[in-house]
């Protein structure tokens, strides 16, 4: 050891050793105290835990410690929470909140607000009081992301279900379904797995509310595992009682009875327990009630100080005994402290490690994320030949009808993989959380309209009847992202169709009975596809929602990704909806959700109307396109040939430019994708030299990762390849007409 080291724990040494002869107080430090008392807390000596916390209070005032002093308070107002004298922890953990608001301790507050919700709850049960408790609580614990917010969320959660307050649960769940998927297989403290069982009862019991019936039993049975692993039997009585409630719901009653009775056979147990436990607060509070009268019966603080002092020389001895062994001590704290530092160090360079694999984790992710994101735009260029000639061929008089037969299948199929690849761009953007909920004012007759478009071929190439049905009672004008909502749809019709052949499919809209929202502002809108197809087996109709998930037992419908219905879940999950299935096998099926809309009001609905029958006058506009690809500019030169256009095509960027620098166009179609300059580049260009045609970038890209960069570069809009002869007109009448 250093001479300046020595030299400073001999001062420190005789600084104890004065502090020791000079006060008459423990010698004891603050946290040895309160470490002791939570000790004997933690093993029910909650007799010795007052005393120690009492002695705490008291030294703790002696100094001027206010630390101290609202741990003190704080572990006293446990105890008595802990042997049922709620009054008495009540009044002592506001002492201590008061304390802690002053030192703006966060974590302890956290602690507090906890105790003072659970006593508004048991003695007082004041549920509105301990909703301010846990609110205020949570939102602590979201501030500084601890841990111990999702105690406040199952407080709450739990409050919210005994108080038939089920609908406050949903700002809840996407956390409790995060905490129960992140915790599935882990191996669980005793505290973590009576928070995991709490979890996931909370989850059943909602869902059994929501009538989810697969999916509550499936949360209650989790629950239900857990709590036998920790011998919780209050958790599992009340979970056995949830699930036989939700059996009892779907007039299951042999499998309701069974579940009432395993609720009847824990609860005695539960009872059995907490009988014992009720005489072991009674012994606990007898005995330390006998050590509140023994106090009051000493001549408490000053007599005691007084009896010290006839024992000076004594106590003297006693005292130089403890400041030898608080020297030991010290030499334990800074051999202690070296292991501590080693320890740190071993935990930074697992940290570092952890940091590096996180971060190549985030590297693959991406690189996930280019590779689908690239070979999705290799795949949709060619595609849009393929479509494209296939539309064409089809709107010419002269094709027989065998080939255009032919020519309606080879559309289907290109329209089916296009569909496929972006089922697999969206199914990333929902992995990489990309997705955004864009609401607008829409006509839901419109949006009808366009996915009865969408899904006629396949319907007809199943022999499927497909209607639409608008209830009177639903708004004609509604605020929603028509084009997630559009997404959900037909890929309920899809999954619909491929089942039902030579059936019928239903898709509906309506406001639910149950809907209690004012019309006036918000409306619950259901949605509803229907079938009268094969149904699905019971045992599946849980993991037909998992990515890549098909229904099995019929080898000639086993066709697709098995992508639609797990996009399906996660959508409407980012729209705070969930999908609800119920299906008989031979007899069909029903998938439903809800959601909130906004309504439109009567001066924004003038801007809703149908688009009208454009008549298309190009004559004499000049267009030029760039574009490296033959057949995409066959296409496009195609789908123009009827109108009066000057269409000039340049392959790639450098006599792209030179056409720009020397011509003057009405309009610039302008891949992005292409040899020497690039699309943004070339745009960049055209603005830095003042020309200002309208520019149209045309892209096999997925829209959300180039539109930035689009606009930035000084591009006017977006064409996505594929596209069809609307799409393609719909642009140059925005631009030319």
């Amino acid at each position: 050891m250093k001479l300046q080291n020595q030299l400073s724990l001999f001062i420190f040494f005789w600084f104890i050793i004065s502090c020791v002869f000079g006060q008459q107080g423990s010698t004891d430090s603050f946290p040895i105290i309160l470490n002791r008392a939570y000790d004997f807390y933690d093993k029910g000596n909650y007799k010795k835990s007052v005393k120690e916390g009492r002695e705490l209070l008291r030294v703790a005032y002696e100094l001027n410690n206010l630390e101290y002093i609202g741990e003190a308070y704080y572990l006293l107002g446990l105890n008595d929470e802990t042997i049922e004298e709620y009054g008495r922890a009540k009044e002592k953990y506001l002492k201590a909140l008061s304390i802690a608001e002053k030192r703006n301790d966060s974590i302890f507050i956290l602690d507090i607000y906890n105790g003072l919700g659970n006593i508004a709850s048991l003695r007082d049960n004041d549920f509105e009081k301990s909703e301010e408790y846990y609110l205020k609580g949570l939102e602590i614990g979201k501030a500084i992301n601890d841990p111990y917010k999702m105690s406040f969320i199952i407080n709450i959660c739990w409050d919210y279900l005994e108080n038939e307050q089920t609908q406050k649960v949903l700002p809840y769940l996407s956390d409790l379904y995060a905490y129960s998927n992140e915790n599935d297989l882990k191996e669980l403290s005793i505290d973590e797995a009576k928070s995991f069982s709490n979890v996931n009862y909370i989850l059943g019991r909602y869902l059994g509310e929501k009538s989810n019936f697969s999916k509550a039993h499936y949360y209650l049975n989790k629950s239900i595992t857990t709590a036998k692993q920790s011998s919780n039997y209050e958790e599992l009585s009340d979970a056995y009682l949830a699930d036989s409630k939700v059996f009892e719901k779907q007039k299951k009653i042999d499998s309701a009875y069974l579940q009432l009775m395993n609720h009847n056979k824990f609860y005695k147990l539960f009872l059995d327990k907490n009988m014992l436990n009720k005489l072991q607060v009674e012994e606990v509070k007898f005995n330390i009630e006998e050590y509140e009268r023994a106090l009051e019966l000493s001549q408490k603080e000053q007599q005691f100080s007084e009896s010290i002092a006839t024992n000076r020389s004594k106590l003297n001895r006693v005292y130089l005994i403890i400041a030898i062994l608080l020297l030991i001590l010290v030499f334990v704290v800074l051999h202690q402290n070296s292991r501590r530092k080693k320890l740190i160090e071993n935990l930074n360079k697992k940290n570092k490690a952890l940091k590096l694999a996180e971060k190549k984790a985030a590297i693959a992710a991406e690189a996930k994320s280019n590779f689908v994101s690239n070979i999705s735009h290799e795949l949709r260029t060619p595609l849009h030949g393929v479509i494209g000639i296939t539309s064409l061929l089809l709107s010419e008089d002269e094709i027989s009808p065998k080939n255009k037969k032919l020519l309606k299948s080879l559309k289907f199929s290109g329209d089916y993989l296009l569909g496929l690849i972006n089922n697999v761009l969206l199914m990333s953007k929902i992995d990489r959380h990309k997705i955004k909920i864009m609401p607008r004012s829409i006509e839901l007759k419109n949006v009808f309209n366009h996915i009865g478009r969408t899904a006629s071929y396949s319907a007809e190439k199943k022999n499927v009847a497909i209607s639409f049905q608008i209830e009177e009672n639903v708004p004609k004008y509604l605020i929603l992202d028509d084009s997630v909502l559009s997404e959900v749809l037909i890929n309920l019709i899809d999954n619909a169709v491929k089942f039902s052949e030579n059936g019928n499919v239903w898709i509906r809209a309506k406001v639910p009975k149950e809907a209690n929202v004012d019309l006036k502002e918000k409306v619950f809108i259901r949605f509803e596809v229907e079938d009268n197809g094969r149904g699905i087996p019971a045992e599946q109709k849980e993991s037909i929602f998992y990515k890549f998930s098909q229904i099995s037992g019929n080898e000639s419908i086993m066709e697709g990704t098995g992508l639609g219905l797990s996009i399906v879940q996660n959508l409407l999950l980012q729209m705070g909806s969930d999908i609800h299935l119920e299906s008989e096998i031979g007899k069909g099926s029903l998938f439903y959700f809800d959601l909130l809309c906004g309504i439109t009001k009567v001066k924004e609905q003038e801007k809703v109307v149908e688009k009208e029958e454009v008549i298309y006058n190009f004559d004499n506009k000049r267009i030029l396109m760039v574009e490296d690809n033959e057949i995409n500019k066959l296409v496009t030169q195609k789908f123009l040939s009827p109108f009066n256009i000057h269409l000039d095509l340049a392959s790639e960027g450098n006599s792209g430019w030179e056409k720009i620098q020397k011509n003057t166009y009405d309009l610039i179609l302008l891949d992005i994708n292409i040899p020497y300059f690039n699309g943004y580049e070339i745009a960049q260009k055209t603005r830095a030299q003042n020309i200002n045609t309208p520019i149209v970038a045309v892209t096999a890209s997925e829209l959300a990762e180039i539109e930035e960069q689009v606009y930035n570069s000084g591009m006017n809009d977006i064409l996505i390849k594929p596209f069809n002869k609307s799409n393609l007109l719909e642009i140059l009448s925005k631009y030319l007409n």
